[in-house]
């Protein structure tokens, strides 16, 4: 219900800030405080700066101000920054964008005076902490009048402290179109990583700036447009101060949970850093998290850092910059060519045991001069060059799986071939202790003379019971395998295996050692008419133990079985094939036709017994008639979180519509809890709310 007694009503503008339209609505209403405006139309505010915040950041504080201004809900809308959740910290969406609330502040007016006096609002895109400079008119924006220094506040006018806005507008600092367009490059790209990462940006620049770096207005904004193209910025020449670690300069990124800024501080790290000074890097301090992101380790390895003290926390349990600093320049070092150098990955394995802070330890006192530590990877990339013994070096040896591949077997029977003493090989490897190698001599004499009926049978696609049964029939003793000596598979002796006539030996008839008599392929011939069940499951697509479930479910019966085998009708296999073809559609392609996923169609259609689903081997079937009537209701209807996902809305927006009677009362498929509500596609009401469309001008609707 709107206020029709105040005698100026503001129209929000599509791309104004929240705060704007309060602003205008107290100055138009005559009063000199936008807070104290606020207070009057709703006593539950907060009456304080941060009372405005919270009407920034809130959509039912906002609702409780904007209702007795008399701005309908369809108009506040082009103001609202929407949450995402209901927690106090969840991020929301501003310019199509999620932005965590910190990134927002309304505590300061940050404007472009010429375009505040242009247009006669403030700008929402001023409203983001990184937004620092006008794309338009190629200046610097300001948070205070450049004439005479007053501060611009949310509450109060930012022309109201008498100065010409010409004179405000011409002394404001101009800027380059590279600088100027940063944050509209990121909005019109629709890039959420991009400011994802100038938000941790701008936490940079603090730092920075806390480590004792004179960052003007001008060198912000030029730090932050070079970080988020990749580029290091060039700075003014410091004299003072100890030269910046690329990790230490790059601590909030390192320390961000988003890929984003990770992919970022890992292209800044790969090139090179200019000379950077900090003279107050002692008063910086991070916590334990922070410092394990910096240093490139994990908790395990950090923490024996600090047992070793080469990182020392203070009473608060916290790190300062300075001494994880001046740790990353110890280890820094360069590749030695002279010198193999090894990474830390395999000098913390196998035999040598190398801790990381045992290899601190080493550097510090000199007993390695060479060393190597990539920014890119931190301290878990130190390669040292480490003194060798005189010996030559032994030969790497073969691991279990290596050999497994090379011999054409699987690891457990390479393993009891050792055990049984057949094959040569000692524990401990590069990476274990515990793990079987092998010498690649031995192992290749193992193979020349010895040959696992596995291999043989992968060779010629056949089945290693059968394989070893047809050699061993045709007189082929093995020296080791099941019945045998324990063994895991059958082994042959090779020079045996190449005396026999092994293709006669696949295909002819054997006695299996078993005392089965085997016959030769193709004994069973079906009859004129009929098929095997192999053929069967083959021209239906599945496999031959699914044909057992096709037959039980009543798809096909078979015309005549025995205990060995079943023979089914030609035609009747035709048709069934036909028949899947033409009658069912797989419910995995259904549901891709109404753009939803399996889950979605199956909870839309199956279970409200809209659509039958049938079972066939291992998939789910629809009929195909069924489909198109579903396709039908869809192209017209959908669920509430179809449409909102297409709108980029909540799934509750059609809800809230109908509620409201702004939409017709939804169908309902299916009953009880197995329900399902659609909504009309085409209601005018939500193409109101259509996010992907750009603004709608409502005041015509």
């Amino acid at each position: 219900m709107t206020n029709t007694s105040l005698p100026f009503r503001p129209i929000p503008q599509s791309g104004e800030s929240p705060l704007s339209v309060l602003r205008r609505g107290a100055l138009g209403n005559h009063h000199s405080s936008a807070l104290r405006f606020a207070y009057a139309l709703n006593p539950a505010l907060d009456h304080s700066p941060s009372g405005l915040a919270s009407a920034a950041r809130s959509i039912d504080l906002r609702a409780c101000i904007f209702a007795p201004m008399g701005i309908p809900s369809e108009e506040a809308d082009k103001v609202s920054y929407e949450r995402t959740g209901r927690a106090k910290l969840d991020a929301l969406v501003w310019n199509r964008l999620q932005v965590p609330i910190g990134d927002l502040q309304f505590r300061q007016s940050r404007i472009c005076v010429a375009c505040y006096v242009e247009d006669g609002y403030a700008h929402s895109v001023w409203d983001h902490v990184a937004t620092m400079a006008c794309p338009k008119h190629l200046v610097l924006l300001d948070d205070a009048c450049p004439c005479c220094g007053v501060p611009w506040r949310p509450a109060g006018d930012p022309l109201a402290c008498g100065c010409a806005p010409d004179e405000m507008a011409a002394r404001q600092q101009p800027c380059s179109a590279r600088v100027a367009s940063t944050m509209q490059r990121i909005l019109d790209a629709g890039d959420q990583a991009g400011l994802n990462v100038m938000g941790h940006l701008w936490q940079l620049a603090g730092l920075w700036s806390a480590l004792g770096l004179d960052l003007s207005r001008a060198a912000t904004v030029h730090v932050l447009a070079e970080l988020s193209r990749e580029e290091w910025p060039t700075l003014s020449a410091q004299d003072d101060g100890v030269v910046l670690h690329p990790r230490v300069a790059l601590a909030p990124l390192l320390a961000a949970t988003d890929p984003a800024c990770s992919a970022t501080a890992r292209e800044l790290l790969r090139r090179e850093m200019p000379v950077i000074r900090a003279p107050k890097l002692d008063q910086v301090q991070w916590p334990a998290s922070v410092a394990r992101a910096v240093l490139g380790v994990g908790r395990v390895p950090f923490e024996k850092l600090v047992q070793e003290g080469h990182a020392v926390a203070n009473a608060d349990g916290l790190f300062t910059a300075a001494a994880l600093n001046e740790l990353l320049w110890i280890v820094a070092g360069h590749a030695d060519a002279k010198q193999p150098m090894l990474p830390f990955s395999t000098l913390r394995a196998g035999k040598r045991r190398e801790s990381l802070a045992a290899l601190v330890s080493k550097i510090k006192a000199g007993d390695i001069v060479s060393h190597y530590c990539p920014p890119p990877d931190g301290l878990s990339g130190l390669h040292c060059a480490v003194g060798e013994s005189t010996e030559p070096e032994a030969r790497e040896g073969v691991t279990l799986s290596a050999a497994a591949v090379q011999l054409g077997t699987n690891e457990e029977s390479v393993r009891r071939a050792i055990k049984l003493q057949l094959l040569p090989a000692s524990k401990g490897s590069a990476t274990s202790s515990v793990q079987w190698t092998m010498d690649p001599a031995a192992l290749e004499a193992f193979q020349a003379k010895n040959v696992f009926a596995s291999e043989i049978a992968r060779q010629h696609g056949v089945s290693v019971t059968t394989i070893a049964n047809r050699l061993r029939s045709a007189g082929l003793e093995p020296i080791s395998g099941p019945g045998v000596d324990g063994g895991a598979t059958f082994i042959f002796r090779r020079p045996d295996l190449m005396r026999l006539d092994l293709p006669t030996v696949l295909v002819g008839p054997y006695r299996s050692p078993g005392g089965r008599k085997k016959g030769p392929a193709g004994h069973f011939a079906t009859q004129p008419g009929h098929v095997a069940g192999h053929e069967a499951a083959q021209a239906l697509g599945i496999s031959v133990r699914h044909l057992r479930e096709v037959i039980k479910a009543g798809w096909i019966s078979p015309s005549a079985s025995d205990a060995r085998r079943q023979v089914f009708d030609r035609d009747a296999v035709a048709g069934l094939q036909l028949r899947l073809g033409r009658d069912f559609v797989p419910l995995e392609e259904a549901a891709r036709m109404l753009g939803q996923t399996a889950a979605q169609f199956r909870k839309t259609w199956v279970v409200t017994g809209t659509l039958q689903a049938h079972r066939f081997a291992d998939r789910t079937l629809v009929e195909a008639a069924g489909l198109d009537r579903a396709r039908e209701i869809w192209r017209e209807m959908g669920s509430a979180s179809s449409i909102a996902r297409g709108l980029n809305r909540r799934r509750w927006l059609c809800p809230n519509l109908a509620t409201m009677g702004q939409l017709p009362a939804p169908t309902r498929l299916g009953t009880g809890a197995r329900q399902v509500r659609l909504y009309p596609r085409g209601s005018p009401a939500l193409q109101r709310h259509d996010m992907t469309q750009g603004p709608v001008d409502r005041r015509s609707s």
